[in-house]
């Protein structure tokens, strides 16, 4: 995948967040606290913002396995643990998302999409020079890679069923 369709596929991931997010009520900002293992009912701005951050950590901590560049075999199991690690705290925090109403979800939909530039803004352009180098090396790896833009998606379990059903169905979420 080149840096042109990544960024495309970015674009319309937002713009899908962005759509299902319109019309969702405002929602006061606050911090999020433990969005790993979130242990009580969190705000929709919460939650959303909780997400937005868990990508942002993704993202950095897959820039600094992968920042010196090693050889494909020595990292694809680490990426794919890494991977699934986040789903995992995504999905808990998607499971949150389900319980709320329409327009709460649309506004945690609204905070995810307003927070993805800001959590993962410094580590992107790494993200995007790593995921091209590893193309031309590995494109299993490279695939994996360019999975990780698209990782809030298992905090909408709706988008994630419509996007990737297999997925969801690996999770249970159908």
């Amino acid at each position: 995948m080149n840096r042109a369709m990544c960024l495309t596929l970015m674009t319309l991931v937002l713009a899908a967040v962005v759509m299902i997010g319109c019309g969702g009520a405002p929602a006061t900002e606050t911090a999020a606290n433990d969005a790993s293992a979130p242990a009580q009912p969190q705000s929709p701005a919460d939650l959303g913002n909780a997400a937005a951050d868990l990508y942002g950590q993704a993202m950095s901590e897959l820039v600094a396995l992968l920042k010196d560049k090693p050889a494909p075999a020595a990292v694809k199991d680490q990426v794919a643990q890494l991977k699934e690690e986040y789903v995992q705290k995504l999905v808990s925090l998607g499971r949150q998302r389900e319980a709320l109403g329409t327009a709460d979800r649309a506004a945690a939909d609204m905070r995810v999409s307003l927070g993805l530039e800001r959590a993962a803004g410094p580590s992107f352009q790494a993200y995007s020079g790593i995921q091209q180098h590893y193309m031309s090396l590995d494109n299993e790896l490279a695939n994996q890679i360019a999975s990780f833009n698209i990782l809030t998606q298992y905090f909408n379990f709706d988008l994630l069923k419509k996007q990737s059903p297999a997925e969801a169905q690996r999770l249970g979420l159908q």
